[in-house]
């Protein structure tokens, strides 16, 4: 979990480059932020509704499976598209 962070900070250093990496790095904590606020709130929201927390493990699950599939297509950093594979 700790890793996320610096992980995050090179990854946008190699996509937004030094002239953009500041804001980047903000819009990607502005997500977080929503994502860890709106979290805990779902969560209790389905098991509320649901009587177990169960529901909330498969949202996330699902999430995460969204992401990876979206970072499938991520166009590798420093490539213009013409030279993507």
């Amino acid at each position: 979990a700790w890793a996320i962070p610096t992980i995050m900070i090179a990854a946008i250093g190699d996509y937004a480059g030094q002239a953009l990496a500041s804001s980047a790095l903000g819009f990607i904590t502005l997500i977080f932020g929503i994502g860890q606020a709106l979290g805990p709130w779902v969560a209790g929201w389905l098991s509320d509704a649901t009587g177990s927390f169960i529901p909330s493990f498969y949202l996330a699950s699902g999430v995460g499976m969204i992401g990876i599939v979206i970072l499938l297509f991520l166009r590798k950093p420093g490539l213009k598209l013409s030279e993507q594979v």
